[in-house]
């Protein structure tokens, strides 16, 4: 399975819609670009920014009840429901769309898009004030989303503008 991972950041403007088996969607990644799924953690952002399509949401059990309590509904999958037990939801979304790819798609090979490591502002030049992007977490992401690729076997292709990956 080859899969397309896309996350928020200013190369997304790039992505070139090839025959990918699957198209996940991080945060804002799914305003501009129609996915599969959707990974999101948060429910003030998901009712601030629908994505375009209907794309299956990845989230946790605490964001989709509060969306349902809201009205807001989307097919959903948990974290805990594909995550073997010995792992954890990493805390950010671009970590657990890593292993969304790894453990429920069985992705042979990954593409990246719009996973830049760099500044703060999206691809339309949003900017999150209630967000942490800074280089210290931008290297630990970039380290992290090699490790859990390499570690499974998942080839991984990168189009973006990370000095860290």
């Amino acid at each position: 399975m080859e899969v397309a991972l896309l996350g928020p950041g200013p190369s997304l403007v790039d992505y070139c819609e090839l025959n990918y088996d699957a198209v996940i969607g991080v945060n804002r990644a799914a305003c501009k670009v129609e996915c599969d799924y959707l990974v999101a953690m948060d429910h003030p952002f998901l009712k601030a920014n629908p994505p375009r399509g209907n794309p299956t949401l990845i989230t946790s059990a605490n964001t989709r009840d509060s969306l349902t309590r809201r009205g807001i509904e989307y097919d959903t999958i948990l974290f805990d429901d594909y995550l073997p037990g010995d792992v954890k939801n990493p805390g950010f979304s671009m970590l657990n769309a890593c292993l969304f790819a790894v453990y429920a798609l069985k992705a042979k090979q990954v593409n990246l898009w719009g996973v830049d490591h760099k500044g703060d502002a999206d691809w339309d030049g949003y900017k999150w004030k209630t967000v942490v992007r800074n280089p210290k977490r931008w290297m630990a992401e970039a380290e992290a989303i090699k490790l859990i690729f390499e570690s499974h076997g998942v080839g991984l292709k990168y189009y973006g503008y990370s000095e860290y990956m």
